[in-house]
């Protein structure tokens, strides 16, 4: 099922290339996450479904201090590409949030920072 989300993400051009990693969360009301930019190991596009509950997600210009708000409705899709990946940091406030919200998020993996992985298993059968 979430397969078929990250190959509608790439189908609607939200993304250039399906999503190596899926991230669930499932937040209670009044739950937030804290100001920060995703991690340089993670690739250029990170896009985000927000299911069951509305939120404000807050921006906030990493140099300027500027900041920008966006409702995020239940079923909405939110990427973060360019200098809203790079230099813009963002959170939602708890307080925007009544009543339990999930959240999933697609990520590509930035392959400049990571070596290929080495195999440490056999599969026998």
């Amino acid at each position: 099922m979430l397969e078929g989300f990250a190959q509608r993400l790439v189908d609607a051009q939200i993304m250039t290339k399906r999503a190596e990693q899926l991230v669930f969360q499932d937040y209670g009301a009044g739950t937030g996450i804290g100001e920060h930019v995703d991690a340089p190991v993670f690739g250029p596009e990170v896009c985000s479904i927000s299911l069951l509950s509305r939120c404000v997600m807050s921006f906030r210009h990493t140099v300027r201090k500027e900041v920008f708000r966006q409702i995020l409705e239940p079923r909405s899709v939110i990427a973060l590409t360019s200098d809203a990946r790079a230099i813009w940091s963002h959170e939602i406030d708890g307080r925007s949030v009544t009543d339990r919200r999930l959240s999933i998020t697609f990520r590509t993996l930035a392959r400049h920072n990571h070596p290929p992985f080495k195999k440490k298993y056999s599969v026998i059968g």
